[in-house]
């Protein structure tokens, strides 16, 4: 039997596909293809040539039962319906019951159309060439109706239709045209358009199989389904009773291979003549797509010389064609409404005739595809906002989130977005209209569930965050940071989405028929969401960036001022300074690269996603190319990351010789040679910067020149190679993949761009967190201002250092001080003195507490005190000092009697103002500049005064001033006066004398050498 049956396929494919056994398994092949990438469910094809009829039946009528198709099994033609109904018009003219060239308001009065406002006249023959000027669209007025007046109900509802051209002007497909035409069938021969076709039509050309509207046997009848979500779904289509005469006729396989030999002659029937003027072009308006239309037929001008037409019905689809001189012919069925089934039969067709084929990737409905991948996108962002909302919630029930009464001014601004969210309402309540002019009644019938699930998700998405935006306002975010991001977020998203509908309704407006007033609608409408989603993130990411990098700034000052003057003392200048404002401002651009990164993927990916609905093979291979781009464009920036992190480090070395220069000008001016020698230290430290960061940057230009030549190279592949390499990619989508790549440089060329700033923003994150560990903080100043010497007494009785040692760590140092024993009473002058050296400084440090003994600890009033806390007994003037301009932590209006006694009393009245806690100047002698610093002591009013050779620089006048009138009167005002001195001559101003040296220190008897 299997032999048989092997033999058989064998004969009849040699002597049907033109002795070539190759063409069955090609037609094979190309049907299997086709309905797993058409989902399909089940078809049937009919071959016919002058000599054999062969049918292929494939897949189930039923998936869920698995009822298999047959030869017998039953679909709705579609379209092909035209074909009869054509033949009919024909015959009543042939029998002179009709005139082709008569309006149709000589067989039905009340029918009138207008163009521009006028009347106009269609005939017959405009009707069935479809070139009456009935807009396509009027499919979506034939209503549900299965009423015995459903024919005059449809023909009604374009009666006083404002047609789209003037008839006989040029071909646009209207169905509607020959369910006027079955109207006009009506009247004629007084009985209904189904009974007619029956008895004149089927009945006599022995279709016995086929009826219309109703199945001959329902048990027979294939399911019809729609594709929805890219899988094909059961759907009963609504009775159209109205529409019958243009799609409604149902059939088989075996019938339309019957009704193909009677169109090809092979067979002789009643209507030879009829059948054969039905395939009579129409030469009287310019061909569409290298066809013109004939009475139910497409006739080709390509030069295969076929003849054939389509069927899509909501839940059925066909295609019929074949070609008279040559007697090849083929009949397609299939349930489901797939436009793959057309593309089936011209591949066989091509196939039969030895033509090459057309090979597409693309979905049964490219509708369904593009709205799928819409609601996938919809579905995501509604997830995205209902996790903020859900957040809010969680935030206000941890207490983190609470009710602020709405201001005049949020109020005002929520009523001004819910006013911006009209338009959009709008937009969408439009979108069946500005489509295809269809009414949102038909949108059910003719599209696939997922346009309509992807308008309710848009409703959902609007109407979601505009809540969402309410709940936030309602109970605003207390941390900044938080505050915002959720709102940048979407908004980044949304700017993104809206980049990417705008540059698709660009590209689709080549072959779109949506009207220009819609199309315009549409894309002022994005570009509205992208301006405003820009507008808002650009805004709240200004103020966020800025606070980032202040709140960074504030908690590494925050980390100076908390760590010791011991441990800040050994940092590089440069360093603070390079970190504090390259690595924190860098630091902070980090967030806008974010928002960037986010809007730009969103319009890459949503390209892409739209291109792979287009032909998705094509655009794995621009994938393809995109991703090798980005791999080459970093890994040729990574390889010069080392010169930005060699380049950070000169930086560094560059700041600190700046520094040196600033407060050393004055040594390096009074020599040449050595100002010249700096000078070339910076110059040789700054074109080092310059090369390394030079070099940095070429190895980026190289990488970027790399990248937009692969970026030309991918252009270049789309517009020479897809088309050939895949020859059923249309050439409106090579154009369309063009111009979105042409708009995707900029957002690729950004996301590159980033690249560099990513490794800057690395190098610098490094930097920052190196430097917060080497500055580790050792008070915490909240505490200490909480406990600040508001709260504490500001006299003292004893000052005592039990046992204080210090030693300097490192090879190079080997110095120590202590172990010291100091006490001092309230009122004593103490003189510290000793050579250079001899460790005097490193013991003031040590008594206020700018340096942390190793052992040993401080007293005052018998209490151990922190050495962090040491410093707010003191008023100091060390050697060498700095002089701040402003009075900080004084209120000198309260002081400005005080303050003019000292400036008399230090002689320099004439000389200095202070105004608003700031001194008039600062741009005073050495000498003048300790009395201001001494001025500053007395405001303080600490209970302990240190000096440190602080008369080292004044006249022997102001000198012996100090000595013997400024210091007894601090003993008289209850100070404690400890002063680093030299001068041996007011040694007897001091209560006791104390000689430093090589660390240690002793009390020193006057009657003894000092040196």
């Amino acid at each position: 039997m299997i032999c048989f049956l092997i033999a058989f396929i064998w004969a009849v494919s040699n002597h049907c596909f033109g002795q070539d056994p190759n063409q069955l398994n090609e037609i094979q092949n190309l049907v299997n293809k086709s309905m797993d990438v058409g989902d399909i469910p089940g078809l049937t094809l009919a071959i016919v040539n002058e000599d054999q009829e062969i049918i292929f039946n494939y897949g189930y009528a039923n998936l869920n039962k698995k009822i298999p198709v047959t030869n017998q099994t039953l679909f709705e033609i579609g379209s092909c319906t035209k074909a009869f109904t054509g033949l009919a018009i024909l015959k009543l003219e042939q029998e002179g019951k009709l005139v082709l060239d008569s309006t149709v308001s000589n067989y039905l009065p009340w029918f009138k159309v207008y163009r521009e406002g006028k009347r106009v006249s269609v005939t017959l023959q405009h009707l069935l060439y479809h070139t009456s000027g009935i807009p396509w669209s009027t499919i979506s007025l034939i209503p549900e109706d299965n009423s015995e007046n459903a024919l005059e109900n449809t023909v009604r509802k374009v009666n006083h239709t404002e047609l789209n051209s003037l008839p006989g002007w040029k071909f646009e497909y209207a169905t509607i045209n020959y369910d006027i035409l079955a109207l006009i069938l009506e009247k004629i021969v007084k009985t209904s358009y189904e009974d007619y076709i029956k008895y004149n039509i089927i009945d006599s050309l022995d279709l016995i199989n086929t009826s219309i509207g109703i199945p001959s046997d329902k048990d027979l009848m294939a399911t019809g389904y729609k594709i929805n979500f890219l899988q094909p779904q059961p759907f009963a289509s609504p009775p159209f009773r109205g529409n019958y005469a243009a799609g409604y006729i149902i059939s088989n396989a075996e019938d339309m291979a019957t009704w193909l030999t009677y169109q090809m002659g092979i067979k002789p029937n009643l209507y030879e003549n009829l059948i054969t003027k039905s395939h009579q072009r129409d030469e009287s308006v310019k061909p569409i797509n290298l066809s013109s239309y004939a009475y139910g037929w497409e006739v080709s001008l390509s030069g295969n010389q076929f003849i054939y037409h389509s069927g899509l019905n909501p839940n059925y689809s066909s295609f019929i064609a074949f070609n008279k001189n040559e007697k090849i012919g083929i009949a397609l069925l299939a349930n489901s409404n797939s436009l793959q089934t057309q593309l089936l039969g011209q591949n066989i067709i091509n196939v039969l005739t030895g033509r090459s084929i057309k090979s597409s990737k693309d979905s049964g409905d490219p509708l369904d595809s593009q709205f799928t991948v819409i609601c996938i996108v919809l579905s995501l962002f509604i997830l995205l906002v209902l996790a903020f909302i859900g957040f809010i919630i969680y935030r206000i029930l941890i207490h983190k989130r609470s009710y602020r009464k709405l201001t005049k001014k949020k109020l005002t601004e929520l009523v001004f977005m819910l006013v911006m969210i009209l338009p959009y309402l709008y937009g969408i309540y439009i979108l069946p209209k500005a489509i295809a002019n269809f009414t949102w009644k038909a949108i059910p019938i003719w599209t696939p569930f997922s346009f309509q699930a992807a308008i309710m998700l848009a409703i959902v998405a609007i109407l979601l965050s505009f809540v969402g935006h309410v709940i936030s306002s309602l109970f605003p975010e207390k941390n900044e940071y938080i505050k915002d991001a959720p709102l940048i977020i979407l908004m980044s998203i949304l700017a993104g989405l809206s980049n990417v509908a705008a540059i698709l309704l660009i590209t689709s407006s080549i072959n779109s028929t949506m009207p220009l007033k819609y199309q315009l609608f549409y894309l002022v409408l994005t570009i509205m969401v992208y301006l405003i989603g820009v507008k808002v993130v650009r805004t709240k990411m200004t103020y966020l960036t800025r606070d980032i990098v202040y709140n960074l700034r504030i908690k590494l000052i925050n980390l100076i001022f908390s760590t010791s003057y011991e441990r800040f003392e050994k940092m590089d200048s440069g360093r603070v300074y390079t970190t504090l404002n390259g690595d924190v401002g860098t630091l902070g651009q980090s967030a806008n690269m974010i928002v960037s990164v986010i809007t730009n993927v969103i319009t890459i990916a949503g390209s892409f996603i739209y291109m792979a609905s287009l032909s998705f093979w094509a655009t794995a291979i621009t994938m393809l190319i995109v991703l090798l781009l980005s791999g080459i464009y970093y890994y040729v920036s990574k390889k010069s990351q080392h010169l930005f992190d060699e380049s950070r480090e000169t930086s560094t070395v560059y700041m600190g010789l700046l520094d040196e220069m600033i407060d050393g000008f004055k040594e390096l001016s009074l020599h040449l040679k050595k100002k010249i020698a700096f000078k070339k230290a910076i110059e040789n430290t700054a074109n080092e910067f310059r090369e390394k960061s030079s070099e940095a940057n070429v190895k980026f230009i190289n990488a970027f020149l790399v990248g937009e030549s692969l970026l030309l190279f991918t252009l270049a592949v789309v517009a020479f190679a897809i088309q050939r390499i895949f020859p059923g990619v249309e050439s409106y989508i090579i154009v369309s993949f063009i111009i979105i790549l042409l708009y995707l440089i900029g957002p690729l060329n950004a996301i590159l761009s980033i690249i560099p700033q990513i490794l800057q923003l690395r190098i610098a994150h490094n930097r920052i967190k190196t430097f917060m560990s080497d500055i580790e903080p050792s008070t915490d100043l909240n505490t200490l201002l909480k406990d600040s010497t508001n709260e504490r007494k500001l006299t003292i009785d004893t000052y005592s250092a039990k046992s204080i040692c210090y030693e300097y760590g490192g090879e190079d140092h080997n110095f120590s001080v202590g172990p010291i024993n100091l006490t001092i009473n309230k009122g004593e002058v103490i003189f510290i003195i000793g050579g250079n050296g001899s460790g005097k400084t490193t013991l003031a440090k040590l008594l206020t507490g700018l340096y942390h003994p190793h052992n040993g600890e401080i007293l005052i009033d018998g209490n151990s005190i922190p050495p962090a806390e040491l410093g707010e007994y003191f008023s100091t003037v060390f050697s060498p000092f700095y002089l701040f301009k402003k009075l900080y932590s004084l209120n000198t209006d309260m002081l400005n009697e005080d303050i003019d006694r000292y400036l008399n009393l230090l002689e320099i009245e004439d000389k200095i103002k202070v105004v608003d806690n700031v001194y008039s100047t600062v741009n005073l002698s050495s000498g003048q500049r300790k009395r201001v610093a001494l001025l500053q002591c007395y405001l303080e009013d600490k209970p302990i005064f240190l000096f440190d050779e602080w008369a080292a620089d004044q006249d022997p006048i102001f000198r012996r001033l100090f000595y013997h009138e400024l210091i007894p009167s601090m003993r008289m005002l209850g100070k404690t006066v400890i002063a680093i001195t030299h001068d041996d001559q007011y040694f007897d101003v001091a209560d006791k004398i104390y000689k430093m040296d090589n660390g240690k220190l002793k009390e020193f008897e006057p009657k003894m050498n000092v040196f």
